[in-house]
């Protein structure tokens, strides 16, 4: 894990529980192969966010994700968590669609 990534990890003090999945949302850049950024245009219709890990539920099966971890999650299946003027999302670890 960087060092941003860990700095994310550590700001967000609490620990989820059961099924649930605590996660801090990065920008999702979308670029050409020629290198334009179409991010913008592609975001208003995108399903899927990117997020950063920041917190895993004591249910969640242990070999499946980690801390730090990038992932895509469904942004209509999200809540929003706001801490420390911090803004998290939390959902159930069954609607993350990818891990990587």
């Amino acid at each position: 894990m960087d060092a941003k990534t860990q700095e994310i990890v550590d700001k967000f003090k609490g620990r989820a529980l059961n099924f649930v999945v605590v996660l801090k949302e990065i920008e999702n850049v979308n670029e050409t192969s020629s290198g334009l950024n179409i991010s913008s245009s592609v975001d208003k219709n995108e399903k899927y966010r990117k997020a950063i890990v920041v917190s895993i539920g004591t249910e969640c099966p242990k070999d499946g994700i980690q801390l730090g971890d990038t992932v895509m999650y469904d942004k209509h299946k999200a809540n929003p968590l706001t801490q420390n003027a911090v803004e998290y999302v939390t959902l159930f670890y069954a609607d993350l669609v990818w891990v990587g």
